[in-house]
């Protein structure tokens, strides 16, 4: 399964349960190295969440922010 797929599924059910989500999409002039793959606001408290597919692991920066 595509990480693309996972990230919508992960959105799907976290937009069932309310908040704010957003994909951030980077580009490759003005997208911000490390920023999680989805971001969001629940009951007012900031949300990252950088997803994976299984066996594959975050990068320094990524665990770092």
């Amino acid at each position: 399964m595509k990480e693309s797929a996972i990230q919508s599924k992960i959105l799907k059910a976290l937009r069932e349960h309310g908040g704010w989500w957003v994909k951030y999409h980077p580009g490759p002039r003005y997208g911000q190295p490390g920023v999680p793959d989805i971001i969001g606001c629940y009951y007012g408290r900031f949300v990252g969440l950088e997803v994976k597919r299984p066996g594959q692991k975050p990068t320094k920066l990524q665990e770092v922010t």
